[in-house]
């Protein structure tokens, strides 16, 4: 998502990467305004890049610049006062954006120039400005060096830089900043200890995973349902990246509340952790915990994959999207190759905690389940029976 939403190093040039935190560098900067700005209702929203968070949805529309609706009470949506926000608005950036990640109470985004502003929720220094204030407004990530990649958890961020070493911040206490000490808070970018080289990184929950170059997936942080992919009697804790055995070598990692997936080379999903709702679509009882299961869904190869909370999506050959475990509205909208409405194939879809959003091929944003804070873009319904197009927005 922001929850489960990898972070992609290396992608290829003028493609979509992950869940909407991989690399997009639009043609041309443009200019941004020095202030948070209300998109006007009625005019289409183009996205090229999109990132669900627990409760709230931000996007990269085709001009660079970030827009994001949904829960604002921690300041995650970038409006002041900090209150619901159903009506899509552009967050004030210096620059054009080229990644944005939704995580449980804040919001982050890379740069062209490679710098990463953060806003939000900042009670565990999740945003890496060396304090803990909340901000409603962008504050930059003290790193000197430019970063390729983010992802952010529930309370935690993390970053590739270019030559794919991985830094975290902000809550240590369940480990998946994977900092040298026991516990505590991070307030700025920590290199994490014992990492191999990262080509993508994934910020869950409680935990963090990653891809390595060989195609290896590593993670950390919180194990208590074994979705840092270790035997649960073994730790509760995972301090340092830990191999998840895999049958074969991973595309991309998605980690999310109490479980996580991999993407295989083959098109394959391999998923860990909590079988909450079924999460994990094993033949195990719904509730239970597993080291690793591969999930039993009847799909066609997968090109794409988010986990969020409860919840796993993933965008198949052909452009449907499915999505399985999570709430009932989650499921039960997702079963269709996409709504009647769209002509193209979605090519991205990121999970958050309820809900979901897909990008369409031509840049339309369509979500669905859990719209209590407005997450879907549209006011008045709590949770739709269909997806929803999120039509109000950038000019």
């Amino acid at each position: 998502m922001g929850l489960g939403a990898p972070a992609a190093l290396f992608p290829l040039a003028g493609t979509l990467v992950g869940c909407g935190l991989g690399l997009y560098t639009p043609a041309a900067a443009v200019r941004h305004a020095e202030q948070p700005v209300v998109a006007g209702p009625g005019i289409e929203l183009r996205a090229v890049a999109l990132a669900a968070g627990g409760a709230h949805t931000c996007a990269i529309d085709d001009r660079g610049r970030v827009v994001c609706w949904g829960d604002d009470r921690a300041g995650q949506a970038g409006l002041e006062p900090r209150t619901d926000r159903t009506l899509p608005h552009f967050i004030a950036l210096p620059e054009s954006a080229t990644a944005v990640a939704a995580g449980g109470r804040h919001t982050c985004a890379l740069t062209a120039s490679g710098a990463a502003w953060c806003w939000g929720a900042n009670d565990f220094g999740q945003l890496g400005d060396g304090s803990r204030t909340w901000r409603t407004r962008p504050v930059r990530v003290k790193f000197d060096a430019p970063l390729a990649s983010i992802a952010v958890g529930g309370d935690h961020s993390c970053a590739l830089d270019r030559t794919g070493q991985a830094f975290c911040w902000g809550d240590q206490w369940d480990r998946a900043v994977g900092a040298y000490d026991a516990g505590g808070n991070v307030l700025e970018p920590m290199p994490v200890r014992r990492a191999p080289r990262l080509r993508s990184i994934s910020g869950g929950l409680h935990h963090t995973c990653g891809v390595d170059v060989e195609g290896v997936v590593h993670c950390w942080g919180a194990n208590v349902d074994g979705q840092a992919g270790q035997r649960r009697r073994a730790s509760a804790y995972v301090s340092a990246p830990a191999e998840v055995p895999l049958p074969a070598a991973a595309r991309s990692v998605s980690a999310g509340g109490e479980h996580s997936c991999a993407l295989l080379g083959d098109g394959r999903v391999e998923c860990w952790g909590r079988d909450r709702e079924r999460a994990l679509d094993t033949r195990t009882a719904a509730g239970s915990s597993a080291q690793t299961a591969q999930t039993e869904m009847a799909l066609r190869p997968v090109t794409q994959l988010s986990v969020g909370r409860r919840e796993t999506c993933a965008v198949t050959v052909g452009g449907a999207v499915q999505c399985w475990g999570g709430v009932r509205a989650v499921r039960a909208a997702a079963r269709v190759a996409a709504p009647p409405a769209e002509p193209t194939p979605f090519t991205l879809v990121s999970a958050g905690a309820g809900h979901v959003c897909a990008l369409a091929q031509r840049g339309a944003v369509w979500c669905w389940g859990d719209n209590a804070h407005g997450q879907l873009g549209i006011p008045g319904a709590p949770s739709p029976p269909t997806p929803v197009r999120v039509g109000a927005g950038a000019r």
